[in-house]
């Protein structure tokens, strides 16, 4: 049996440079495929699929939006179920192709929460009741950075009038 780390190959690459060049002629494929593929043989799964999302992200475009519509050009049409273990195709990118595709997402989409969200429901990534779980749960997320920061601010107010800086002081 193969190993499953070759799901990430050479062809998947290629596969994943050629649907991109297809919807963007300005797509630079040949530094995607040779930063995807270099060195692809010595990497274990986690691994490949990273590089493959590295040199995604250094090859799509800038502009998150653009970025978004190219991948989302590039799927296989979504035909309502989970395409599990079926190849991309010549009518577009599915199965292992798509798991870096969505890491850029998640990575870049931080800045834009709403496009991240539009992209992972417009590829059918997530069922639209997936997308409301999640949603919820991604708010709840943030939620506890906003909980962290007022927490630091207390404390340190609270310390600056131990010592005094706001007319405080030690009374020991």
């Amino acid at each position: 049996m193969e190993p499953f780390k070759n799901l990430f190959s050479r062809e998947l690459i290629a596969a994943i440079g050629g649907h991109l060049a297809a919807h963007d002629p300005a797509f630079d494929r040949a530094g995607f495929e040779g930063m995807a593929g270099d060195g692809l043989e010595a990497l274990e799964l986690k691994a490949r699929s990273a590089q493959i999302t590295r040199a995604l992200d250094a090859h799509l475009p800038a502009d998150f939006a653009a970025a978004c519509d190219l991948m989302l050009a590039a799927l296989h049409p979504y035909t309502g179920g989970v395409a599990d273990g079926e190849a991309s195709d010549g009518r577009g990118l599915r199965g292992w192709a798509v798991m870096p595709m969505a890491d850029v997402v998640a990575g870049r989409g931080l800045a834009d929460f709403d496009r991240a969200m539009a992209t992972l429901a417009g590829g059918g990534y997530m069922a639209p009741a997936e997308l409301v779980g999640a949603r919820k749960v991604l708010n709840a997320a943030a939620l506890t950075y906003v909980a962290a920061f007022v927490t630091s601010l207390l404390t340190l107010l609270y310390w600056a009038y131990r010592l005094g800086l706001f007319g405080g002081g030690r009374r020991d």
